[in-house]
């Protein structure tokens, strides 16, 4: 069983934008979009000036600062850059220089979010009723059948999930090494054929995928804080039609063997933009995997094979 403890995300927010702005997510509010640009475009450009890892940069900073909702223990900005910058790659002797500037940028970035959102705390709390309801109603039932389909064991048994404002109009990522989620509060589906009660699923399972699986287990997933590693791109990638069959059990979609361009659709929606290749390879696996019912880890063994080259996501150019 899995306890959920939800969190208004106020403090996440700002960051969470500021990582999709840099991605190259066009947001659904073009007052926040045309507020952050200038200090998020100055970020980024002393970022690749110093040639840091992007994608780790961002990853590491909104999961070291999602970890203080799960700790109580809150990271200012400047140590959050910090440990974000040391998990991407900065030499030390440049940390300290660059966390100071990305805070001061950052604090730029939290004034135009309580200029346009004066009550966010508040204002998210009531965002993620119709959330928070879906999980109570379809949660335990969801988690069940994706444990049926992996392993039991890898239901982790307390999350902690928090509330964003949306930006992108739904998305959202995990931590496993600090057990915390963070999704966009959404108070509609923003794709009718993908409730989101599905992504909050699986968020929680690749939690608890990360987490259960050993260094000497069929597919090794770590933190995605640390450094990218293929075990967490193929581990995601294979969750996502388990968790639309169980979707689909509990009559919440069609079954998505019959439906190939729903498991496309989600691992796209979920995943970020993939390869049109590597979707069309996950729906050929899936079906397979579907006649033959291997056990779980040799089916992750058998997309491996199949998924030869890279299968991230492919970040746009802002």
């Amino acid at each position: 069983m899995n306890r959920m403890k939800w969190e208004a995300g106020d403090r996440l927010s700002p960051l969470h934008a500021g990582s999709c702005w840099a991605d190259g997510i066009k947001g659904i509010d073009p007052l926040v979009t045309g507020l952050i640009a200038g200090p998020m475009t100055e970020l980024v450009e002393r970022l690749a000036a110093e040639e840091i890892d992007l994608r780790a940069f961002w990853e590491g900073l909104i999961a070291f600062s999602a970890a203080g909702y799960a700790l109580g223990n809150h990271l200012s900005d400047e140590e959050a850059c910090q440990r974000a910058l040391l998990s991407a790659g900065a030499g030390r002797l440049t940390v300290d220089n660059l966390a100071s500037a990305a805070a001061s940028r950052f604090s730029e970035v939290r004034l135009a979010f309580q200029e346009a959102f004066p009550k966010l705390p508040q204002q998210l709390v009531l965002r993620g009723g119709p959330l928070r309801d879906a999980w109570l109603g379809f949660g335990p039932g969801l988690l069940r059948l994706i444990g049926k389909q992996t392993h039991e064991s890898f239901i982790p048994k307390s999350t902690t999930a928090i509330l964003l404002s949306p930006y992108a109009g739904g998305g959202g990522s995990c931590s496993p090494a600090s057990q915390t989620l963070w999704i966009e509060a959404v108070l509609t589906n923003p794709f009718p054929e993908l409730p989101e009660i599905l992504r909050l699923a699986w968020l929680v399972s690749r939690i608890g995928l990360a987490r259960g699986l050993s260094s000497e287990s069929a597919i090794a997933c770590e933190d995605r804080t640390s450094p990218s590693n293929r075990g967490v791109d193929i581990g995601e990638l294979g969750l996502v039609p388990i968790v639309l069959q169980a979707g689909a059990e509990l009559d919440l979609l069609p079954i998505p063997a019959d439906d190939p361009k729903t498991i496309e659709r989600a691992a796209g929606v979920w995943c970020g933009r993939m390869d049109p290749l590597v979707l069309e390879i996950l729906s050929d696996w899936w079906r397979q995997n579907q006649q033959l019912r291997p056990p779980f880890p040799i089916a992750m063994k058998a997309l491996d094979r199949m998924l030869s080259g890279p299968v991230g996501h492919q970040p746009d150019t802002p």
